[in-house]
């Protein structure tokens, strides 16, 4: 069984962290952000949606792809990945040049 980091979090510790987060400067931005951001962050590390549903404690694949954000960063890596590499190798179809 997984070990929970925020098992139940209690409501005013979710105030707390809003309340911390403004005197530091941070707007809009609340402790479910952080949700956002573990999901995001695993799928980007390549982990698969299944893997992160689980973790994530969803009960819908649907919720995990909702709080699964790509960078632009990351997509435009993924096109890369279709252009000749540096040496000269084709990789894929490049992609890039006919966009």
């Amino acid at each position: 069984m997984h070990t929970l980091v925020f098992p139940d979090l209690p409501r005013h510790l979710s105030e707390r962290f809003t309340e911390l987060a403004r005197k530091a400067g941070i707007r809009d931005f609340t402790f479910h952000d952080l949700r956002h951001t573990f999901c995001s962050r695993l799928v980007m590390a390549g982990v698969d949606i299944r893997t992160v549903q689980v973790l994530a404690r969803h009960k819908e694949i649907r919720m995990t792809l909702r709080y699964s954000h790509l960078s632009d960063d990351h997509t435009k890596q993924a096109i890369e990945r279709l252009n000749p590499s540096e040496t000269g190798t084709p990789t894929g179809t490049n992609l890039l040049k006919v966009l």
